[in-house]
């Protein structure tokens, strides 16, 4: 399990944390001729490197980069959409199973887990919960986006990622009734908007994406605890 974390949180780290828009749009753009693909696929070799601090892990980081730059690329041949963003990264995670099937047949792996799995796993949950998370309800949400009217630039972004984390703090806790404030306040908060078509229709859409934003972080919480 500590060696599927570890990949696991490699993955989180170079997939959503390190890879600016900028790169993903000029992937798109460029295809096979973008720099930041290859760019993007070394780092995630190089972080696999990094996470495990051995260098003897250095074929399955080559490997991880080889098969993250090929996998980015066969998305690029496609819309980026949300069916694509999910396949791409159901390919991504059956890969890191595949290396951690590999690995677990090595004496030296277990010996140079030192790092407290508890921490390792609270660790990945916190990273989750923030980029990986948003981008995830993101794309869950896409369908209604266009029914949206404009607000502060990156303010929904913040204040799922500041949920989120208040959240899952809270679960790890066990203060459970102290999310459903969190709620209160929230629902306050939206109460004043009008029946307006399509302010109705925003006020139904930021309510799907606040229950998708607490679901994500209770039941990654739970799943910790």
């Amino acid at each position: 399990m500590e060696i599927l974390t570890k990949l696991l949180l490699s993955h989180l780290i170079t997939d959503f944390i390190l890879q600016p828009k900028k790169w993903v749009n000029h992937k798109f753009k460029h295809k096979g001729k973008s720099v930041f693909l290859y760019l993007h696929g070394l780092i995630t070799g190089l972080f696999v490197l990094l996470i495990f601090w051995d260098i003897q892990i250095w074929p399955i980081a080559a490997f991880v980069a080889l098969t993250h730059t090929l996998i980015d690329w066969t998305k690029m041949q496609f819309t980026d959409s949300p069916k694509a963003f999910f396949i791409d990264q159901a390919a991504h995670l059956l890969i890191l199973v595949m290396c951690t099937l590999y690995l677990l047949d090595f004496s030296f792996i277990p010996e140079k887990l030192e790092i407290s799995t508890e921490a390792l796993k609270i660790t990945t949950a916190y990273i989750f919960i923030t980029a990986p998370a948003g981008i995830i309800i993101g794309k869950l949400t896409e369908r209604w986006k266009n029914h949206t009217v404009p607000s502060l630039k990156n303010a929904g972004q913040w204040i799922g990622i500041t949920e989120r984390l208040l959240v899952l703090t809270l679960v790890l806790l066990q203060q459970y009734t102290a999310i459903g404030f969190i709620i209160a306040a929230k629902s306050i908060l939206r109460t004043a908007t009008s029946r307006e078509e399509k302010q109705f229709a925003q006020s139904e859409y930021i309510l799907i994406g606040t229950l998708l934003s607490f679901a994500f972080a209770i039941f990654t919480g739970l799943l910790i605890r």
